[in-house]
């Protein structure tokens, strides 16, 4: 084989494992955008979720389906989220958040007949079993 040959062979080598390490790259790079834009929408949800349940959890009347129209969602999109990222669903979560807030009432002294009022619960025996 001539060198002149070899020197081609080379070159088409090189050419071809840097073609293949160009699309490796490319896919590594479309990969980790698409990860970002996951990551993007799950910390806007939960943000804006959060969001709606301050802004709420002290209102006795509110219900899922108002956040969700709140979040520009369906309710069955806001349960399946809920679910996707924290394992529970929406009402839950709500639970949750007024039973957190109750604790931190109790711990400043606030007599409890009064904190399952402010929390949103509407029955005082409920929020007791809770």
């Amino acid at each position: 084989m001539s060198k002149v040959t070899l020197l081609k062979t080379k070159d088409n080598n090189l050419q071809l494992a840097q073609s293949s390490l160009n699309r490796e790259t490319l896919f590594l790079k479309n990969s980790f955008c698409l990860f970002q834009r996951y990551v993007d929408k799950k910390k806007y949800f939960i943000t804006t979720f959060d969001q709606e349940i301050e802004k709420n959890f002290d209102n006795p009347n509110i219900k899922i389906r108002d956040i969700a129209f709140n979040m520009a969602m369906t309710e069955k999109q806001l349960y399946r989220k809920a679910k996707q990222y924290f394992s529970i669903t929406p009402n839950k979560y709500l639970r949750n958040f007024r039973l957190d807030h109750a604790r931190m009432l109790m711990e400043k002294g606030v007599p409890i007949n009064a904190i399952s009022a402010i929390v949103g619960f509407t029955s005082h025996s409920y929020f007791n079993r809770c």
